[in-house]
């Protein structure tokens, strides 16, 4: 029995973690296809199991559209008349990403239409039985002629990176940003991204699946490999079919096995009435008919179905069941690419000067003296010589800039404006341009941009934050989240003390390097003499901690002086230095209230240096979860007598240990040794046993007496005498 859509996406929620889980320990040789589309629909609904709600609510909306009179008929008169332009943009992202030709790229664009319009050749191919349901669409695939902002383009974006290869998880995340390393998407609503790039071995592609996604990263990955029809490609997939099949997943076209890896009880399917069930894919190239104990009898199977596994030169058609649900999603879900101007040639004014963005400032800053950066560009066919650039906040006056400079068409350049003060809380800046070339032009409305940001109060005392608040991050914290996957988040499955501590859930990120950043509110308590950071920490591991790993979770702490921008690690710890629980599991980690550790860091070389910032940061390698609670940033005054000997050693007279503590540590420092009343040798402590500016000495378990602490520099000594009590 096929089971309904609805039904088959809740009873996918309810086995989701074993199959998520299971799959990423999974592979496949490159002469065989592999798709990451149903891996990303189980990371998604793993991490937000409510998604779920969102992918019946576009299943419904798509089954209610099809239910439309006209699209009951299977015939050619069912499809629109009107070609749908589609607009496309090429991410090549790549250390060298020239190896992709515009050529390469073309070939790709013409395999989409054919393919979807059914022109390609191989549909001579075609069974007879299914040449009456051959499905084709009015979609015309072309490249971007212009960009979100309104400058000209081939639809081509080449972006060089230092990553070699992207991983495929949470439907490749990490290539759609920038700040990891990838291309930002242009506005999903409006063009259809494809990113090209190199995967993990055994991956071809993957596409998010509608929903479940942000929108910033909606789109389809495929690999170098196996995109286009010409260039350095695999021979299994050398003729773009690659795409056609990632695309279709775009429009919500499903396996015909449907999400699963297989379906021998032949309980799934793809939505799709007229294609056969099945049980799961089909690899390589096989002959007609092909049977499985879904479809035991002939015609048996669609193995030359664009949404099958086979290899590029075995799949040949859609189904119009599949053209219908293509259409039923975009007039639905993906309606705004209908009023998209992708595709729409740019035409130039001869006067028309904008502003692109604000530069700075953006998010939080830690000055009141705010100096705005923007992107003037000339969209104009004449050069811009001089504009009047007006900005202001909401409480504030409008100041104006008088630019002067040269710019020819779509020459962009960065601005500095006049600073000016601001107020503690949140603002907004706006920015046009007005007079370009000192004519009496106005602003024009496609020109004023505005952007938010705040200034948030400076902490200047000692503080303790036990994320108690209802709110994550707390007040004046920010969480840094590059890749916008898993990052900092509140829990109450664990603490230190109170209900609620940090955790960051490196157990459910499979991947490595990424890195995530708790922040600070800025700190300025330069009327201490001395400051010391204490948290608690909590952490696991799944491999042996023992064992040689080349990489482990890692916690940093980092101070910031310039508001985050750059820092100085004073504290990095991974594996068995890190973890509070020396057993490895595979299990989410919940620490006991044994398993906290209380952490501490000198401070006091930085709070001279005016404002600063800490950042506790997480640099996962897919080990177990790590939580912080209760940090403490407390500040003391100097001992005077601290200030004034330099060295000073507490307590004297005592019953047991005492502290060598150094006002400021000089690096002629050779060591500190312990001698007895008649000057034996007890002890040598090495400048490495500097603990936030102190050498603790042992007494403890000597007798009674007196003895000498002697602090060897590289050109003097200083001898100090003490009692022990008994």
């Amino acid at each position: 029995m096929r089971l309904p859509p609805l039904l088959s996406w809740l009873q996918l929620s309810s086995t989701l973690f074993v199959l998520v889980y299971g799959s990423m320990h999974s592979s496949i040789a490159w002469s065989q296809r592999k798709c990451g589309f149903d891996l990303a629909i189980r990371q998604a609904l793993q991490k937000n199991p409510q998604l779920i709600k969102k992918a019946q609510a576009i299943e419904a909306a798509m089954q209610a559209y099809m239910q439309r009179p006209h699209l009951l008929r299977t015939d050619s008169s069912a499809y629109p008349d009107t070609t749908v332009v589609i607009p496309v943009v090429v991410h090549i992202v790549l250390p060298d990403p020239t190896q992709v030709t515009d050529t390469q790229v073309f070939s790709q664009i013409n395999v989409l239409n054919q393919d979807y319009h059914a022109t390609n050749p191989d549909t001579a191919k075609v069974p007879a039985v299914w040449k009456p349901i051959l499905g084709h669409v009015k979609f015309e695939y072309v490249l971007a002629k212009r960009t979100p902002t309104g400058l000209p383009t081939n639809g081509i974006d080449r972006v060089q990176t230092s990553v070699t290869t992207f991983s495929i998880n949470n439907a490749c995340s990490q290539v759609k940003h920038a700040s990891s390393g990838g291309a930002n998407a242009w506005d999903t609503k409006s063009y259809l991204n494809i990113w090209v790039c190199n995967l993990p071995q055994g991956y071809l592609g993957v596409t998010t699946p509608p929903g479940l996604y942000p929108a910033d990263e909606d789109g389809v990955v495929i690999t170098t490999k196996a995109f286009g029809a010409v260039g350095n490609l695999d021979p299994e997939f050398n003729l773009g079919r690659t795409a056609t099949h990632e695309v279709g997943h775009y429009w919500n076209l499903l396996h015909p096995w449907g999400v699963y890896s297989s379906n021998p009880n032949c309980s799934y399917d793809d939505s799709v009435a007229d294609t056969p069930p099945q049980s799961g894919p089909i690899y390589g190239c096989t002959t007609f008919p092909a049977t499985d104990n879904c479809s035991p009898n002939p015609p048996g199977v669609m193995f030359m179905n664009y949404m099958e596994y086979v290899d590029d030169s075995c799949m040949y058609m859609f189904t119009q069941g599949q053209v219908q649900r293509m259409l039923a999603l975009l007039y639905t879900f993906r309606s705004s690419l209908l009023n998209s101007q992708g595709a729409t040639p740019v035409q130039l004014e001869k006067l028309k000067p904008q502003l692109l963005r604000i530069i700075q400032p953006i998010g939080k800053i830690c000055d009141p003296m705010v100096s705005p950066q923007v992107t003037l560009r000339n969209y104009g066919y004449d050069s811009l010589f001089t504009a009047d650039i007006v900005y202001y906040t909401e409480d504030s006056i409008p100041y104006s800039y008088h630019w002067t400079g040269k710019l020819g068409t779509f020459d962009s350049i960065q601005v500095n404006l006049p600073a000016f003060s601001i107020g503690i809380g949140t603002h907004i800046l706006t920015a046009y341009v007005l007079h370009p070339n000192d004519s009496l032009n106005g602003q024009y409305n496609s020109d004023t941009i505005r952007q938010s940001f705040h200034l948030d109060p400076i902490i200047t005392s000692d503080f303790t934050e036990g994320f108690e608040e209802d709110t994550f991050p707390p007040p004046y914290w920010e969480v840094v989240n590059p890749d916008n996957s898993y990052t900092w988040e509140h829990t109450s499955v664990a603490s230190h003390s109170g209900q609620y501590s940090a955790v960051m859930r490196n157990l459910d990120y499979m991947q490595n390097g990424p890195i995530d950043d708790l922040i600070s509110p800025v700190i300025n308590v330069s009327q201490a003499d001395s400051a010391f950071l204490f948290f608690y920490v909590a952490a696991a591991v799944q491999s042996n901690p023992y064992g040689n790993n080349a990489y482990w979770d890692t916690l940093e702490v980092v101070i910031s002086t310039n508001c985050g921008q750059t820092g100085t690690i004073v504290y990095k710890k991974w594996g068995r230095n890190l973890i509070t629980d020396s057993i490895p599991t595979s299990q989410e980690f919940i620490p006991t209230p044994s398993q906290w550790r209380r952490d501490s860091i000198n401070l006091t070389p930085f709070i001279k240096q005016g404002n600063f910032q800490i950042i506790f940061r997480n640099i996962t390698n897919f080990e177990n979860n790590i939580y912080l609670d209760d940090i403490q940033l407390v500040t003391r005054p100097t001992n005077p007598n601290l200030k004034r000997d330099k060295v000073l050693i507490v307590p004297n007279p005592t019953t047991g240990d005492v502290l060598v503590e150094f006002l400021t540590l000089s690096p002629d420092l050779l060591g500190v040794e312990l001698f007895n009343s008649v000057g034996q040798l007890l002890a040598r402590y090495a400048p490495s046993s500097v603990i936030n500016n102190q050498i603790a000495v042992h007494l403890l378990g000597k007798p009674a007496g007196v003895y000498f602490v002697k602090v060897v520099y590289r050109d003097y000594s200083i001898v100090k005498r003490i009692i022990k009590l008994p």
